[in-house]
């Protein structure tokens, strides 16, 4: 599992960067058999924790100086309740977390 934060790009430019630092390091692209998730919160992990503990996010707002560490064991078992188990997110959820759980569910 790869987790790296968008920053100001989008998941897509993310996923893009890491394809080119496989390809330079001489590491194929991965496969869609490849068991490898790539998780991006778009601007960082913190807009998730504010999205699961029912907060209004935004993944444009820089929360990492809000929300700390505390949250992130809640976060966990909701973020695996909700991709695993619900198949679905709470709506409206980020797009970068949709994206997380697709990639999540590639382990079946």
């Amino acid at each position: 599992m790869v987790i790296i934060d968008a920053d100001t790009c989008t998941v897509a430019q993310r996923k893009t960067q890491l394809d080119a630092a496989r390809r330079s390091q001489g590491v194929p692209v991965r496969s869609p058999e490849e068991a490898v998730v790539l998780a991006i919160p778009k601007r960082n992990l913190e807009t998730w924790f504010v999205y699961l503990s029912g907060e209004p996010w935004n993944e444009q707002a820089d929360e990492w100086k809000r929300k700390k560490d505390d949250l992130a064991k809640r976060a966990a078992n909701l973020v695996y309740h909700m991709c695993y188990h619900q198949q679905r997110l709470r709506q409206p959820a980020p797009p970068s977390l949709e994206d997380a759980c697709g990639e999540w569910r590639r382990f079946g």
